[in-house]
């Protein structure tokens, strides 16, 4: 089914373009959690999985910080956009293969 092959990728796709428009913590967050739903569906492989897992990660470490949804900046902005496009790399290269 086509559809649900490509489900993943545009998940991601969304996910990175929304960090780069807003810089908002929660909705990558939610993002994440969808894509580690696609896991259990074989949709989403083991590297992605484990991205989204450091991605979720570094989210929490900026929430323990008081970031919030608010901008956040330096380092750790740096970090969730790598993570991201790390992410989108990993879904083009399952979906090419």
């Amino acid at each position: 089914m086509p559809a649900a092959e490509a489900a993943a990728p545009l998940l991601i796709r969304q996910a990175r373009e929304s960090w780069e428009r807003e810089r908002d913590l929660a909705s990558v967050r939610r993002f994440a959690w969808r894509l580690l739903e696609k896991r259990r569906s074989g949709e989403l492989s083991a590297p992605a999985e484990e991205l989204c897992r450091s991605l979720l990660a570094q989210s929490e470490v900026l929430f323990a910080d008081g970031a919030g949804t608010a901008a956040v900046g330096g380092a750790a902005e740096s970090r969730v956009g790598e993570l991201l496009r790390r992410l989108e790399r990993e879904a083009g290269q399952e979906g090419g293969a």
